[in-house]
C-alpha cells in the first residue's frame, strides 16, 4: 500500500511539470515511441535545393545533388550507444550502391565531433539524436556554446525535493522490514514549522522552471518558444519542434521541420527537414524508411561486416556527393 502511495505521489508531482517543460524535455521528442534498447535504422535522402525556388539543384551533368545516408543507432547498452553511418551512391540503399561505412560513439556530442568549428555537422547530428534516439542532450550541449542560460535537466533538478523523497523512500523501506519502527515519517514532521517547509517543497516541481522556455498563446492554440539573441526555437503545444535557428560567429544555421508522420507502427519523424547552412546553401532531408528492432552485439558485428565487404567489393573511385554537415 505504501509503495502505491509513493508511486501516486511521484506521478502527481512529476505530471505537474508537463505544463512547464524544460528545453531538454522538449528536445526529447516525447511523442515518439520509447526507444529503450532497440536499434533504430533510418534511411535518409538529402537533396540540395535552390534556396529561392526550393527546387533540387543539379550538377553540370544534370544530376540532382543528392546524398543517401543510412543511420543505424545501436542501443543495446543505453549508456553507450553507437552510430553506424552507411553511405550509398543512390536512393536504392542496397549493397550494390554502398560506397562507405563508419562507426562512432553516439553517447555525447563532444565525443562524436571533436572539431569545434564543424558547427553544421554538430547541429545536424544533434537534431538526428533528438529525432531518431529521443536524446536532447546533444542539442543542449550545442546551444550552451551560444546561449549561457541553457541548462540540462540534470542542472535543473530540484535537489531539495529529490532529497526529501529519497528520505521518504528509505522510511517506507524501513517500515516495511520493521513495522514497530519509531522512525519519523519525513513527509509528516511534528512541528508546524517543519510541516510548512515540507509542504512548500512538495508543492514545487522536480525540475526548476527553465527560464529559456516561454509559453506563447495565439488565438485558440499555444506554442513553446525560445527567443534569445543567438537561439530561436518553436515547438507546438504537443512539444513537436517546428523550427530552430542558431546564430554563430560564422553565420546562421536554420532548420524548418514539416509535419510529423508515423513510420512503421509508432515512430514519428518530420515529413521533411529544411536545413540552411552557414553559406546559405539549402537542403531537404527526407526519410525513406525508419524502423526499430531488437538487436544484439553479434548481429551488429555481422551487419557491419557485410557493410564493409560491400564497400570493398564495390570499390567506387568516383567521389559521392556529400553535404558539408555529413561526417
Amino acid at each position: 500500500m505504501q509503495k502505491i502511495i509513493f508511486s501516486i505521489l511521484f506521478f502527481c508531482y512529476t505530471s505537474s511539470y508537463a505544463y512547464s517543460p524544460s528545453l531538454e524535455s522538449l528536445f526529447r521528442n516525447a511523442n515518439n515511441m520509447d526507444i529503450g534498447n532497440s536499434t533504430v535504422m533510418a534511411s535518409l535522402v538529402i537533396t540540395e535545393l535552390n534556396p529561392e525556388t526550393n527546387r533540387p539543384l543539379e550538377s553540370e551533368d544534370k544530376i540532382a545533388k543528392q546524398a543517401s545516408v543510412k543511420f543505424v543507432i545501436f542501443n543495446e547498452n543505453e549508456d553507450r550507444p553507437t552510430l553506424t553511418q552507411v553511405e550509398y551512391k543512390d536512393t536504392s540503399f542496397n549493397y550494390g550502391s554502398l560506397s562507405d561505412v563508419s562507426e562512432r560513439s553516439f553517447k555525447r556530442l563532444s565525443t562524436l565531433i571533436r572539431n569545434k568549428e564543424m558547427i553544421e555537422a554538430k547541429s545536424f547530428y544533434s537534431v538526428m539524436a533528438m529525432l531518431l534516439n529521443n536524446d536532447g542532450s546533444f542539442l543542449i550541449d550545442l546551444i550552451k556554446s551560444y546561449e549561457p542560460k541553457a541548462q540540462s535537466n540534470a542542472e535543473l533538478i530540484n535537489t531539495r525535493k529529490v532529497r526529501l523523497l529519497d528520505e521518504y523512500k528509505r522510511y517506507l523501506q524501513v517500515e516495511k522490514s520493521d513495522s514497530q519502527t519509531q522512525l519519523a515519517n519525513p513527509l509528516e514532521p511534528e512541528s508546524e514549522e517543519k510541516r510548512a517547509k515540507v509542504q512548500s517543497i512538495m508543492s514545487e516541481g522536480f525540475l526548476k522552471k527553465d527560464e529559456l522556455v516561454k509559453r506563447m498563446k495565439k488565438s485558440d492554440s499555444f506554442s513553446w518558444v525560445v527567443q534569445e539573441e543567438n537561439v530561436t526555437l518553436n515547438f507546438d503545444s504537443n512539444h513537436r519542434i517546428k523550427d530552430f535557428s542558431l546564430k554563430t560567429g560564422l553565420g546562421k544555421i536554420q532548420y524548418v521541420f514539416g509535419k510529423f508522420l508515423v513510420f512503421g507502427q509508432s515512430f514519428e519523424f518530420p515529413e521533411f527537414i529544411w536545413l540552411t547552412d552557414l553559406e546559405g546553401r539549402k537542403y531537404e532531408i527526407k526519410a525513406s524508411q525508419i524502423k526499430t528492432f531488437s538487436d544484439n552485439s553479434s548481429y551488429l558485428e555481422r551487419r557491419n561486416k557485410k557493410y564493409l565487404e560491400a564497400k570493398e567489393k564495390n570499390n567506387f573511385t568516383t567521389p559521392t556527393y556529400k553535404p558539408v554537415f555529413i561526417l
